[in-house]
């Protein structure tokens, strides 16, 4: 699935209606102006040097 990215960026949200399987319709579009989701990952900490 691709992530969009910028200003007009949307979320696909439905409710499952069975636990454990993916709901087959009922999508709706919720639009989003913040998230915690980035392209990229920081660099870890190596605990081998100090």
């Amino acid at each position: 699935m691709a992530r969009a990215q910028g200003a007009r960026a949307q979320m696909a949200l439905a409710f499952e209606t069975v636990y454990g399987t993916p709901p087959g319709s009922g999508y709706t579009q919720m639009p989003f102006i913040t998230s915690s989701l980035a392209a990229e990952q920081p660099l870890l900490a190596s605990e081998l040097l100090g």
